[in-house]
């Protein structure tokens, strides 16, 4: 099961995915796509295309369990939106993360047992967990 930061995780592996079979696909993923029953312009077929492709890639890496809970949406915002709201949370949700990720940097320190390359891989996980909450860490 999803949490803040595997839906974080998720979220940025998906976007990469998304963008990789079009570039105009996550802009779908974003924005609301209104299905018409049809296609009157190649815009339109266009448009169409990109959200099944898009609804495909969010659909085809989500575990069961968490597919239950979006297979009603018809576009790939609404799937979008669905994982956003149950698992990024709220505006205060999502800030009190941010707060403990950065408390969890500030205190960072290498133990005893471990060597650099150890130390920095817990260094990076963590501010790319703040970055992929839409923070900067300067």
């Amino acid at each position: 099961m999803f949490n803040g930061k595997n839906y974080v995780f998720w979220k940025v592996r998906m976007k990469a995915y998304v963008e990789s079979l079009g570039v105009d696909l996550w802009d779908v993923v974003e924005e609301e796509y209104q299905m018409t029953p049809t296609f009157i312009t190649k815009y339109q077929k266009m448009e169409f295309t990109c959200n099944i492709k898009a609804m495909n890639s969010l659909l085809a890496r989500l575990p069961k369990s968490e597919l239950v809970k979006v297979m009603d949406c018809t576009s790939s915002k609404t799937i979008q939106d669905k994982m956003s709201c149950c698992r990024e949370g709220e505006k205060k949700v999502k800030k009190a993360q941010i707060q403990g990720f950065r408390m969890k940097f500030e205190s960072l320190k290498m133990h005893d047992d471990e060597d650099i390359a150890k130390y920095l891989l817990r260094v990076v996980e963590i501010v790319n967990t703040i970055r992929g909450l839409d923070n900067k860490l300067e």
